[in-house]
């Protein structure tokens, strides 16, 4: 039976190591192709991971982790048992720098996404090992002198990913990346506020896989007047005065505005 047009279903499992069966934590499991393209769980320390808000269909599904071979499994949403992977641990093998990663970014309905900013990196906390454009038809290219863990992709207009680096087993090591183009970014509405009354701003984000996005997703807001309804945080507004005052969120390079009216 077809599931009705719209509805989202869940998908989780645990990722596992095949030589020891202990949990593989902060492995991925990323959609490669089909409608769920671009999504992205990261396992627990138990390694566990989750998915929700999946679409109807099939798709290739990588797993890996830093230390793990990646394994390629495809499968059909939605499925009722649990899916679980067993990874095989990657040999230690060292070649000697430097190193180039090099690929393509595409949007979630596979065409090349140019401008997008590429920062190669090691450590969460040291310093970028690179940093690079992607051309006109989606492809980049840098050079490090050590091997990488991440690379992160960011361009206004999509939503940010974080693609872990395949080990280097040679100088050239070929990573392609995915991020969901955002089709709509917009502030949810916000009923009348009595002098006072606090809330915390609420977005929708659709993006180019067909899904929708809930939540506090902005890396700024600011309001039109703070005497009548006031920042106290990001996201976070209080009415001060009777009046009406434009509230406005930031994400992406994207802005979403919504009229607030306070009433005494």
């Amino acid at each position: 039976m077809t599931p009705p047009a719209g509805q989202t279903f869940t998908l989780s499992g645990v990722v596992s190591d095949s030589a020891t069966n202990a949990p593989v934590g902060a492995a991925r499991v990323q959609f490669m192709t089909g409608i769920n393209a671009g999504r992205i769980a990261t396992a627990g320390t138990d390694g566990q991971y989750a998915f929700d808000g999946l679409r109807a269909g099939p798709g290739l599904v990588r797993v890996y982790g830093v230390e793990h071979a990646p394994l390629d499994v495809t499968i059909v949403i939605p499925l009722i048992a649990p899916q679980n992977f067993v990874l095989g641990r990657i040999p230690t093998r060292t070649i000697p720098g430097p190193f180039t990663y090099t690929g393509t970014v595409w949007d979630s309905r596979g065409e090349p996404v140019a401008g997008a900013a590429l920062t190669v990196i090691r450590d969460s906390d040291a310093s970028p090992l690179g940093i690079v454009t992607s051309g006109s038809d989606g492809t980049f290219s840098v050079t490090t002198q050590s091997t990488a863990n991440t690379i992160r992709v960011t361009r206004d207009g999509f939503v940010s990913v974080e693609n872990p680096a395949p080990p280097a087993f040679q100088p050239t090591t070929v990573v392609n990346v995915t991020i969901p183009r955002i089709t709509r970014y917009a502030l949810q509405a916000v009923p009348s506020l009595s002098v006072g009354q606090s809330v915390t701003l609420i977005t929708e984000v659709d993006t180019d896989d067909g899904l929708r996005s809930i939540g506090r997703v902005y890396t700024n807001t600011t309001s039109s007047n703070e005497a009548i309804v006031a920042i106290t945080g990001l996201g976070s507004i209080v009415a001060r005065a009777p009046g009406t005052a434009t509230v406005t969120a930031v994400y992406s390079g994207l802005t979403a505005t919504q009229t607030i009216q306070v009433v005494p």
